[in-house]
């Protein structure tokens, strides 16, 4: 038997209520966030949201740049990619017909 428990706030929100100077792992924010890790491309991807957090944008940026990432809003008809570098738009187009087809 799951026991159920109803939080007046979101994971990442209650961690940082409960949990004051406490730090999340990035990878942990995501997970919260509903991002899987996509080990084909070294992704972290959010289909409801449509979007993609390179491997070396997480490990470059703070966790506030991965948060204001996952908190900005996103346009339901096109993926969002966070990388270093933006990639050209034949990579993204890639990128999107392969995340689309997962």
């Amino acid at each position: 038997m799951a026991l159920e428990q109803n939080y007046d706030c979101d994971i990442i929100d209650c961690h940082r209520k409960y949990f004051p100077g406490a730090n999340m792992k990035k990878s942990e924010i995501l997970f919260a966030a509903n991002y899987r890790y996509n080990f084909d491309r070294d992704l972290y991807v959010n289909p409801s949201t449509k979007k993609a957090f390179s491997l070396e944008f997480v490990d470059d940026h703070t966790q506030e740049d991965v948060l204001r990432g996952i908190q900005e809003p996103s346009d339901p008809e096109a993926w969002t990619f966070y990388f270093n570098v933006r990639p050209s738009d034949s990579i993204k187009r890639l990128l999107e017909q392969d995340l689309e087809a997962a």
